[in-house]
Protein backbone atom coordinates (compact mmCIF):
# COMPACT_ATOMS: atom_id res chain seq x y z
CA UNK A 1 0.00 0.00 0.00
CA UNK A 2 1.29 4.05 -0.88
CA UNK A 3 0.00 6.85 -0.14
CA UNK A 4 -0.05 10.17 -1.85
CA UNK A 5 -1.33 13.46 -2.39
CA UNK A 6 -2.61 15.18 -5.73
CA UNK A 7 -4.08 18.21 -6.65
CA UNK A 8 -7.34 17.15 -9.24
CA UNK A 9 -9.47 14.39 -9.59
CA UNK A 10 -12.39 14.64 -12.33
CA UNK A 11 -15.03 12.12 -11.96
CA UNK A 12 -16.97 11.26 -15.02
CA UNK A 13 -19.80 8.61 -16.23
CA UNK A 14 -19.06 7.97 -19.99
CA UNK A 15 -18.28 11.49 -21.24
CA UNK A 16 -20.49 13.20 -18.57
CA UNK A 17 -18.88 14.96 -15.85
CA UNK A 18 -20.30 14.54 -12.69
CA UNK A 19 -17.85 16.07 -9.95
CA UNK A 20 -14.30 17.54 -10.08
CA UNK A 21 -12.36 18.05 -7.17
CA UNK A 22 -9.41 19.73 -6.28
CA UNK A 23 -7.86 20.42 -4.19
CA UNK A 24 -7.61 16.67 -2.61
CA UNK A 25 -6.33 16.67 0.94
CA UNK A 26 -5.70 12.65 0.70
CA UNK A 27 -5.55 9.96 -1.79
CA UNK A 28 -4.84 6.14 -0.94
CA UNK A 29 -4.79 3.44 -3.73
CA UNK A 30 -5.00 -0.40 -2.50
CA UNK A 31 -4.40 -3.42 -4.37
CA UNK A 32 -4.29 -6.93 -2.72
CA UNK A 33 -4.72 -10.71 -3.95
CA UNK A 34 -6.07 -13.70 -3.07
CA UNK A 35 -3.76 -16.90 -3.51
CA UNK A 36 -4.03 -20.82 -3.25
CA UNK A 37 -1.12 -22.96 -2.41
CA UNK A 38 -0.42 -26.17 -3.85
CA UNK A 39 1.48 -28.42 -1.11
CA UNK A 40 2.95 -32.12 -1.37
CA UNK A 41 2.38 -34.69 1.32
CA UNK A 42 5.45 -33.24 3.12
CA UNK A 43 3.71 -29.18 3.40
CA UNK A 44 6.38 -28.03 1.13
CA UNK A 45 4.52 -25.47 -1.53
CA UNK A 46 4.90 -27.28 -5.22
CA UNK A 47 2.68 -24.25 -6.92
CA UNK A 48 1.20 -20.81 -6.29
CA UNK A 49 -1.81 -19.46 -7.93
CA UNK A 50 -3.49 -16.14 -7.82
CA UNK A 51 -7.47 -16.32 -7.24
CA UNK A 52 -8.90 -12.82 -6.92
CA UNK A 53 -7.32 -9.46 -7.23
CA UNK A 54 -8.98 -6.35 -6.26
CA UNK A 55 -8.31 -2.37 -5.95
CA UNK A 56 -9.74 0.28 -3.70
CA UNK A 57 -9.06 4.10 -4.53
CA UNK A 58 -9.79 6.44 -1.44
CA UNK A 59 -10.22 10.01 -1.94
CA UNK A 60 -10.27 13.00 1.05
CA UNK A 61 -11.34 16.50 0.17
CA UNK A 62 -12.79 19.44 1.94
CA UNK A 63 -15.98 21.17 0.80
CA UNK A 64 -18.20 23.83 1.78
CA UNK A 65 -21.77 22.31 -0.51
CA UNK A 66 -24.25 20.00 -0.13
CA UNK A 67 -23.18 16.01 0.59
CA UNK A 68 -23.75 14.81 -3.19
CA UNK A 69 -23.46 10.89 -2.61
CA UNK A 70 -26.66 10.66 -4.66
CA UNK A 71 -24.65 11.87 -7.50
CA UNK A 72 -22.07 9.11 -7.78
CA UNK A 73 -23.59 5.97 -5.92
CA UNK A 74 -25.18 3.13 -8.22
CA UNK A 75 -23.32 4.27 -11.06
CA UNK A 76 -20.13 3.09 -12.84
CA UNK A 77 -17.35 6.15 -12.94
CA UNK A 78 -13.94 6.80 -14.45
CA UNK A 79 -11.78 8.91 -11.88
CA UNK A 80 -9.83 11.27 -13.95
CA UNK A 81 -6.44 11.93 -12.12
CA UNK A 82 -4.14 15.26 -12.60
CA UNK A 83 -1.29 17.17 -11.54
CA UNK A 84 -2.13 21.12 -10.04
CA UNK A 85 0.70 23.48 -12.36
CA UNK A 86 2.68 20.28 -13.35
CA UNK A 87 4.24 19.61 -10.01
CA UNK A 88 1.86 18.28 -7.22
CA UNK A 89 0.52 14.94 -7.52
CA UNK A 90 -0.15 12.41 -11.17
CA UNK A 91 -1.25 12.13 -13.88
CA UNK A 92 -3.83 8.21 -14.27
CA UNK A 93 -7.19 7.07 -14.63
CA UNK A 94 -8.98 4.32 -13.04
CA UNK A 95 -11.93 3.40 -15.06
CA UNK A 96 -14.77 1.50 -14.35
CA UNK A 97 -15.21 2.30 -10.54
CA UNK A 98 -18.15 2.20 -7.89
CA UNK A 99 -18.51 4.03 -4.65
CA UNK A 100 -18.50 1.53 -2.12
CA UNK A 101 -17.96 3.60 0.95
CA UNK A 102 -18.64 7.31 1.80
CA UNK A 103 -18.31 9.36 4.90
CA UNK A 104 -17.81 12.47 6.30
CA UNK A 105 -17.02 14.73 9.38
CA UNK A 106 -16.96 18.18 10.33
CA UNK A 107 -13.50 19.30 10.35
CA UNK A 108 -14.35 23.50 10.52
CA UNK A 109 -17.17 25.93 11.41
CA UNK A 110 -17.74 26.35 7.57
CA UNK A 111 -15.97 23.08 6.25
CA UNK A 112 -16.90 19.15 5.95
CA UNK A 113 -13.80 16.32 4.89
CA UNK A 114 -15.59 13.81 2.43
CA UNK A 115 -14.20 10.24 2.32
CA UNK A 116 -15.12 8.16 -0.90
CA UNK A 117 -13.71 4.41 -1.33
CA UNK A 118 -14.02 3.39 -5.10
CA UNK A 119 -13.90 -0.13 -5.82
CA UNK A 120 -12.46 -0.88 -9.43
CA UNK A 121 -13.60 -3.32 -11.66
CA UNK A 122 -11.42 -5.03 -14.14
CA UNK A 123 -7.79 -4.96 -14.94
CA UNK A 124 -5.53 -1.95 -13.44
CA UNK A 125 -5.25 -0.74 -16.97
CA UNK A 126 -8.33 -0.64 -18.47
CA UNK A 127 -9.70 2.58 -20.03
CA UNK A 128 -13.21 4.89 -19.86
CA UNK A 129 -15.85 2.70 -21.78
CA UNK A 130 -14.09 -0.51 -21.82
CA UNK A 131 -16.48 -3.47 -20.02
CA UNK A 132 -14.66 -6.01 -18.00
CA UNK A 133 -14.61 -9.11 -20.00
CA UNK A 134 -17.07 -12.09 -19.37
CA UNK A 135 -17.36 -15.42 -19.60
CA UNK A 136 -20.56 -16.10 -21.29
CA UNK A 137 -22.37 -19.13 -22.04
CA UNK A 138 -25.60 -19.67 -24.05
CA UNK A 139 -28.01 -22.74 -25.05
CA UNK A 140 -29.29 -22.57 -28.36
CA UNK A 141 -28.88 -23.21 -32.28
CA UNK A 142 -27.42 -20.27 -34.30
CA UNK A 143 -29.97 -17.35 -34.82
CA UNK A 144 -31.93 -18.22 -31.35
CA UNK A 145 -29.52 -18.21 -28.57
CA UNK A 146 -30.20 -17.94 -24.98
CA UNK A 147 -27.84 -16.12 -22.53
CA UNK A 148 -27.54 -18.43 -19.26
CA UNK A 149 -27.08 -15.36 -16.52
CA UNK A 150 -24.93 -12.37 -16.77
CA UNK A 151 -22.07 -14.52 -16.71
CA UNK A 152 -20.84 -18.33 -16.52
CA UNK A 153 -18.81 -21.09 -16.51
CA UNK A 154 -19.09 -24.99 -17.24
CA UNK A 155 -17.66 -27.99 -15.00
CA UNK A 156 -18.05 -30.89 -17.15
CA UNK A 157 -17.96 -34.52 -15.82
CA UNK A 158 -17.73 -38.27 -17.75
CA UNK A 159 -19.87 -41.11 -16.76
CA UNK A 160 -18.89 -44.42 -18.23
CA UNK A 161 -20.34 -47.80 -18.58
CA UNK A 162 -17.57 -49.90 -17.63
CA UNK A 163 -18.63 -53.18 -15.55
CA UNK A 164 -16.34 -55.32 -13.24
CA UNK A 165 -17.35 -58.97 -12.66
CA UNK A 166 -15.82 -61.21 -10.03
CA UNK A 167 -15.32 -64.76 -11.32
CA UNK A 168 -14.85 -67.48 -8.35
CA UNK A 169 -11.49 -69.33 -8.66
CA UNK A 170 -9.81 -66.80 -10.83
CA UNK A 171 -7.57 -64.46 -9.88
CA UNK A 172 -8.71 -60.51 -9.74
CA UNK A 173 -11.64 -59.44 -11.55
CA UNK A 174 -12.89 -59.48 -15.55
CA UNK A 175 -13.48 -55.84 -16.76
CA UNK A 176 -15.93 -55.17 -19.30
CA UNK A 177 -14.84 -51.88 -20.54
CA UNK A 178 -17.27 -48.62 -21.80
CA UNK A 179 -15.47 -49.16 -25.32
CA UNK A 180 -17.03 -52.99 -25.57
CA UNK A 181 -20.05 -52.52 -24.06
CA UNK A 182 -21.10 -48.69 -25.42
CA UNK A 183 -22.39 -46.17 -23.42
CA UNK A 184 -20.97 -43.00 -22.02
CA UNK A 185 -22.28 -39.89 -20.92
CA UNK A 186 -21.20 -36.19 -20.45
CA UNK A 187 -22.69 -34.07 -18.04
CA UNK A 188 -22.59 -30.41 -18.30
CA UNK A 189 -22.92 -28.53 -15.78
CA UNK A 190 -23.34 -24.63 -15.89
CA UNK A 191 -22.58 -22.30 -12.83
CA UNK A 192 -23.91 -19.06 -13.65
CA UNK A 193 -24.49 -15.37 -11.62
CA UNK A 194 -27.13 -12.85 -12.37
CA UNK A 195 -27.87 -9.60 -11.00
CA UNK A 196 -31.18 -7.05 -10.87
CA UNK A 197 -32.16 -4.07 -9.67
CA UNK A 198 -35.32 -5.45 -7.38
CA UNK A 199 -35.92 -8.85 -6.16
CA UNK A 200 -38.98 -9.23 -8.30
CA UNK A 201 -36.96 -8.45 -11.53
CA UNK A 202 -34.97 -11.19 -10.16
CA UNK A 203 -37.51 -13.66 -9.72
CA UNK A 204 -38.94 -13.06 -12.89
CA UNK A 205 -35.86 -13.54 -14.94
CA UNK A 206 -35.35 -17.30 -13.73
CA UNK A 207 -38.82 -18.17 -14.09
CA UNK A 208 -38.59 -16.88 -18.07
CA UNK A 209 -34.79 -18.24 -18.59
CA UNK A 210 -36.46 -21.63 -17.39
CA UNK A 211 -39.28 -21.89 -20.05
CA UNK A 212 -36.53 -20.38 -22.93
CA UNK A 213 -34.57 -23.51 -21.99
CA UNK A 214 -35.96 -25.96 -24.37
CA UNK A 215 -35.84 -29.83 -23.96
CA UNK A 216 -35.23 -30.15 -27.09
CA UNK A 217 -31.38 -31.07 -28.57
CA UNK A 218 -29.74 -28.33 -28.86
CA UNK A 219 -25.84 -26.63 -28.51
CA UNK A 220 -23.92 -24.88 -25.97
CA UNK A 221 -21.67 -21.36 -26.91
CA UNK A 222 -18.90 -20.68 -24.35
CA UNK A 223 -17.51 -17.31 -25.06
CA UNK A 224 -14.47 -15.42 -23.61
CA UNK A 225 -13.45 -12.50 -25.47
CA UNK A 226 -12.84 -13.07 -29.09
CA UNK A 227 -12.60 -17.01 -27.93
CA UNK A 228 -15.39 -19.04 -28.15
CA UNK A 229 -16.30 -22.89 -28.51
CA UNK A 230 -19.26 -25.50 -28.70
CA UNK A 231 -20.67 -28.34 -27.37
CA UNK A 232 -23.29 -29.75 -29.72
CA UNK A 233 -26.21 -32.51 -28.70
CA UNK A 234 -27.56 -31.28 -25.18
CA UNK A 235 -30.26 -31.62 -23.66
CA UNK A 236 -30.96 -29.37 -20.88
CA UNK A 237 -32.22 -31.75 -18.04
CA UNK A 238 -32.09 -29.35 -14.56
CA UNK A 239 -31.59 -25.83 -12.70
CA UNK A 240 -31.46 -24.42 -9.18
CA UNK A 241 -31.37 -20.91 -7.24
CA UNK A 242 -28.74 -21.09 -4.97
CA UNK A 243 -28.51 -18.08 -3.37
CA UNK A 244 -31.04 -16.07 -0.89
CA UNK A 245 -29.86 -12.46 -1.76
CA UNK A 246 -32.44 -10.03 -2.82
CA UNK A 247 -30.54 -8.92 -5.65
CA UNK A 248 -28.39 -11.58 -7.07
CA UNK A 249 -28.07 -14.85 -7.23
CA UNK A 250 -26.01 -17.92 -8.40
CA UNK A 251 -27.72 -20.20 -11.03
CA UNK A 252 -26.80 -24.02 -10.95
CA UNK A 253 -27.98 -25.72 -14.73
CA UNK A 254 -27.39 -29.17 -16.12
CA UNK A 255 -27.26 -30.83 -19.20
CA UNK A 256 -26.12 -34.17 -20.41
CA UNK A 257 -25.17 -35.42 -23.99
CA UNK A 258 -23.85 -38.57 -25.26
CA UNK A 259 -20.03 -38.93 -24.92
CA UNK A 260 -20.18 -40.38 -28.42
Amino acid sequence: MFKFSVGKVTIKEGDTILKTITPLTDVEFRYSTSRERKTDAEGNVTDEFETTKTYEITISYATSDDIDLQTLEDKTLDLYFETVNGERGMDFTFASCTVADYSYRQAQDQFTIVTITFSKQGPLDSTPGEEPVRQKVYFGETGNWVQIGDSAYIVPSYTGNAQSLIIPTALGVLIRSTATLGGGALTITVRAYVSKDTRLELEQYCLNLFSQLSTGKKSLRVEYGGSSYTISDCYWVDASVSSENKLYTELTLKFIKSAY
